[in-house]
């Protein structure tokens, strides 16, 4: 009789249990996502930028190779990102690197390059994510992906420019990806290590 009792009861605590969950964020809303595409806010909240980091240097940074801040800005430009929230977090990622390659080192394309690459890949591929479509950045990336010994050199433009590429894409997976706010600025710069 008693076990009988006790089964019943655990039974009826455990359905109990199931059917009281809380409801859980069920409303109809799409989840808030950052637009880096949106225009700078010219009132300043926009303007976050990490100061560069002068403490990353040749013998401390994680990669061997440098970059030029004009070659970023020229990137910029020539996306017409200019005007553009992106361009900003672009700045800040390269800032707190102390403009130091993330992607590729002299060896080649670093391994979060290409933990990122599937992301990325799958992302556009599989989930059909249309915000992260760049035919030109794709061809391009998919060209180093598949070489298997390559080295890099710094005053390669296409590789450079590939650079600033995966960073863009980067960006724009992150903040279409998460919600608003769950992934902070200084959090995707530090995604990628910087120091040894």
């Amino acid at each position: 009789m008693k076990f009988k009792l006790l089964f019943v009861s655990t039974i009826a605590i455990t359905l109990f249990g199931c059917n009281n969950s809380k409801e859980e964020n069920k409303s109809d809303e799409p989840i808030e996502v950052v637009n880096v595409d949106e225009p700078i806010d010219s009132g300043g909240k926009d303007k976050k930028i990490t100061d560069r980091d002068f403490s990353v240097t040749p013998e401390n940074a994680y990669n061997d190779l440098m970059l030029d801040s004009l070659a970023m800005e020229r990137y910029i430009e020539s996306r017409q990102l200019s005007d553009k929230k992106i361009s900003l977090r672009i700045r800040s990622f390269y800032n707190a690197r102390n403009y130091h390659y993330a992607w590729f080192s002299s060896k080649g394309l670093t391994e979060q390059a290409r933990f990122f690459w599937n992301q990325y890949d799958y992302a556009v591929n599989h989930l059909k994510d249309s915000t992260l479509i760049n035919s030109e950045f794709y061809k391009q990336a998919e060209k180093y992906l598949n070489q298997e010994k390559m080295t890099a050199n710094s005053k390669d433009s296409l590789i450079r420019n590939t650079e600033f590429g995966f960073t863009e894409n980067f960006i724009r997976y992150i903040n279409s990806t998460y919600e608003k706010g769950y992934v902070k600025r200084k959090e995707q710069e530090k995604f990628i290590p910087i120091k040894k």
